[in-house]
Parts: C-alpha cells; sequence; structure tokens
C-alpha cells in the first residue's frame, strides 16, 4: 500500500489536523480502515488511537483511493469529537452480552411461569325456532 500525502490542513479549534491521502493499493480489495489508520500513524510518526480515519472514496476500475483522516493530539480529544463506529460498538457489545444472552430473563420467564390453558365451553346448539305458518 502506497499513501500519498495530498493535503494537510490545521484545525486548532478542534485540536486536529484534517489530511488528504491517495492510496494505491495491489489487488481488487480495498484496504481497510486499520490498515489505512496503521499506514496514516507510521508516515505521521502518532500513535493509532489518534487517527480517525473519516472517508475512504474508491476510484471505480482503478486500485486507487481517496482517504480523509483526522490527527489528534490526545485520546480524549478523539473520544470527545469523532463519532462511535457502530460496528465496533456492535463487536464490543456482542463480546460482553456473549455469555449473559444464554441466560437471559425473556428465556427463563416462559419456563417459569407456565401459560394458563383457555378452556372453550361447548356453546349450546341453537334449535331453529319453528314458526307456525297459519293457513
Amino acid at each position: 500500500m502506497n499513501l500519498k500525502l495530498l493535503k494537510e490542513k490545521d484545525v486548532p479549534l478542534l485540536v486536529r489536523k484534517r489530511l488528504s491521502f491517495e492510496v494505491e493499493y495491489p489487488g481488487d480489495k480495498t484496504p481497510s480502515r486499520d490498515d489505512i489508520k496503521k499506514n496514516i500513524a507510521s508516515t505521521q510518526k502518532v500513535k493509532e488511537d489518534l487517527v480517525a480515519v473519516r472517508h475512504i472514496y474508491p476510484r471505480f476500475g482503478r486500485c486507487k483511493a481517496k482517504i480523509i483522516a483526522h490527527v489528534y493530539n490526545n485520546v480524549e480529544d478523539v473520544k470527545k469529537y469523532e463519532p462511535k463506529n457502530k460496528k465496533e460498538e456492535k463487536k464490543a457489545a456482542e463480546g460482553a452480552t456473549e455469555a449473559p444472552a444464554k441466560e437471559s430473563p425473556k428465556a427463563k420467564a416462559p419456563a417459569e411461569q407456565p401459560k394458563e390453558e383457555i378452556k372453550e365451553e361447548p356453546k349450546e346448539e341453537e334449535k331453529p325456532v319453528e314458526e307456525k305458518k297459519e293457513e
């Protein structure tokens, strides 16, 4: 993977740098966010925790993509300004609730509380009323 810095903008109000890269990669598969984050951290000489990959724009039919990333000064700012990745939240939630999910209270509730049986009483059949016809 080959990273080329296109643009660097310092944003002092948000305590970060906004970087634009062009990445060339072998094969047809666009590199993952984690791979890109590692390469940006190594080129900018910062820790991976301080890098947030915001956008990946792959070029159709080419092995190139445009990357927009933010580099912060400390981890607190990353947590404060960057939205949380939904995929990472799901993985963390699944890992934390995997064991309790097997013994969920919803699964026990039907077993503990037997359902009430509804008995249908046979209805009395209504006999057709014969009307007397006057002749």
